[in-house]
């Protein structure tokens, strides 16, 4: 069972790898260099407060049972805690069409 402030290791799939790779790529293209690692730093905090307390996202099981999301700037962050694990299975734009990223 999770504790709240037990922190548990995570793990980013390979869909998430490469929506953080697109969120990188648009980045540097559009804003630079510099804001680029500040975001890319900043989605690595978000990772690490949800492995610290994975319950803070919201429930959402309309995508898939045992799926958790929690907004992070322009982006959501989707994942699942599996045991004591926790798997970044997603990150996607806010403007996406949820739905049809997860068929």
């Amino acid at each position: 069972m999770l504790k709240k402030g037990m922190p548990i290791k995570y793990k980013i799939s390979e869909l998430a790898s490469q929506d953080i790779d697109s969120i990188i790529d648009y980045t540097v293209q559009n804003f630079g260099y510099k804001t680029m690692i500040k975001y890319h730093q900043s989605l690595e905090h978000c990772f690490e407060i949800l492995a610290l307390n994975p319950l803070i996202g919201l429930q959402s099981d309309f995508i898939k049972e045992n799926y958790y999301r929690f907004n992070h700037q322009s982006h959501v962050v989707f994942y699942q805690i599996l045991g004591s694990k926790l798997l970044i299975v997603r990150v996607l734009h806010k403007s996406m069409d949820v739905a049809r990223m997860f068929d």
